[in-house]
């Protein structure tokens, strides 16, 4: 069962990277960037990049650093944790269509909406909020303690990110967005 639990675990990150990819590209077509991607922006990308391949590698024991005892309930609740991130940052993905660019290049598109429908209209980062679930799952998955660093820095990390983003959208759609950000919570719907 637990060879079964990582496969699947791989399976839907690459799925869930190749619909990442390829509603990009699509969406790049409907409404052009207005920035070109930054050097920094690279290396964010890079990041979470190399934090899931440390993890997918840790989880096929390539890598071993700072281990606990795997079991089957800690895999079960690893490929969970990663279910409901892949399932937050899709339902959002699909919510934002065209308007998505990636968060950290820090832009409007062309024609941008103010999207407040499906999960927007409980939360404000659903995206972040997926991939935190899913760093946790990975992490759980590869039964590594470094689940505890990783999901602190990580959260650091979205939350700084969110705040940039949340500056930009109130300067670009005004009194609008302030409103929005009365009715949602950040992260976590009703709470945080």
């Amino acid at each position: 069962m637990l060879d079964e639990v990582r496969v699947a675990a791989i399976v839907l990150l690459v799925i869930w990277q190749f619909i990442w990819i390829v509603t990009e590209q699509l969406d790049k077509k409907k409404k052009p960037r207005t920035k070109k991607i930054t050097l920094p922006s690279r290396l964010y990308r890079g990041s979470i990049t190399l934090v899931g391949l440390l993890g997918v590698l840790q989880m096929f024991d390539v890598v071993s650093i700072w281990t606990f005892r795997q079991t089957q309930q800690t895999n079960l609740i690893g490929l969970t944790l990663l279910l409901i991130g892949f399932l937050i940052s899709l339902s959002a993905r699909i919510s934002l269509g065209a308007n998505w660019a990636h968060g950290a290049e820090y832009q409007i598109v062309k024609e941008q909406e103010l999207i407040t429908k499906g999960i927007y209209s409980v939360i404000r980062h659903p995206i972040y909020t997926g991939l935190f679930f899913a760093i946790i799952g990975i992490e759980i998955l590869a039964h590594s303690y470094l689940v505890i660093p990783t999901g602190i820095l990580f959260f650091l990390g979205i939350y700084s990110l969110g705040k940039k983003e949340e500056k930009l959208l109130a300067k670009h759609f005004g009194s609008k967005y302030k409103e929005y950000m009365k009715k949602t919570k950040m992260f976590i719907p009703y709470l945080f």
